[in-house]
Formats: structure tokens, sequence, C-alpha cells
């Protein structure tokens, strides 16, 4: 009986590390995602934004005919 318990124990730990290491992944992936799209999201209404911002030598600041 006591053998039987350890052994359920035992797999109740295994689905719990299961899960554990799933709900990582995920969240992982999850977020990924997200700050990808928010890269995107940041990036698409004018790439020359990026552009102006990584010159940022007052050049692409100048050249501002929106």
């Amino acid at each position: 009986d006591k053998r039987s318990r350890k052994q359920s124990s035992q797999t109740i730990n295994l689905a719990l590390n299961a899960v554990k290491f799933l709900y990582a992944e995920v969240l992982k992936n999850l977020i990924y995602f997200f700050l990808h799209t928010l890269f995107l999201s940041i990036k698409r209404p004018g790439a020359n934004i990026a552009v102006r911002i990584g010159l940022g030598n007052g050049e692409g600041v100048h050249s501002r005919r929106d």
C-alpha cells in the first residue's frame, strides 16, 4: 500500500514537472511572439522612423517631409 502511494506521488510530481515545463515554454513563446509583433508594429508605420532614430545625427530629422 505504501509503495503504491509513493509511486502515485512520483507520477504526480512528474506530471507537475511536465506541466511546469510546458507552461514555461508556452510563456516564453508568447512573450517572444508579443515582442516580435510589437517590434513589427513599431517598425511598420514608417521604416524611416527606425532609420531616423538610428541616424540620430540630426541627418534624418531635417529631411522630415511628412
